[in-house]
């Protein structure tokens, strides 16, 4: 988790077009992910939704197409009680996949957006009885 904390990002961006540097950015990226990923359930189990939220959130800032990254993201909102927080970030990576690669989010996702919303509504209802 700590190791987590301190990846600022691609290696040497500056010179990300130098041939030498893009494997060594490449794999320290795929690194991140690969350990970001195997971290998240583990966490979201132990209830830490806080720090995973947080790490979540500056990881869609390293590579702001990792959908499993959002997955997770929103599984923390929602435990924590964030439904808006949830369908919005949803709503967020729907527009960068199908903006860049024509596609939408996997039914895995969207089955926690409508989740989200389904939520949203239960609390809209309580509030007005």
């Amino acid at each position: 988790y700590e190791a987590l904390k301190i990846y600022q990002g691609d290696f040497l961006t500056r010179m990300s077009s130098e041939a030498w540097v893009m494997p060594i950015a490449a794999y320290y990226h795929n690194r991140y992910m690969q350990s970001l990923l195997c971290v998240l359930p583990s966490m979201i189990e132990k209830g830490r939704y806080e720090e995973a939220a947080q790490l979540c959130r500056t990881a869609t800032e390293v590579d702001p197409f990792q959908e499993k990254v959002y997955y997770y993201f929103m599984q923390a909102l929602l435990a924590m009680g964030d439904q808006k927080g949830a369908a919005s970030l949803y709503k967020q990576l729907s527009e960068k996949l199908y903006d860049n690669f024509g596609i939408l989010p996997s039914e895995e996702t969207s089955a926690l957006y409508y989740e989200a919303v389904r939520s949203s509504m239960r609390m809209i209802r309580l509030k007005g009885q």
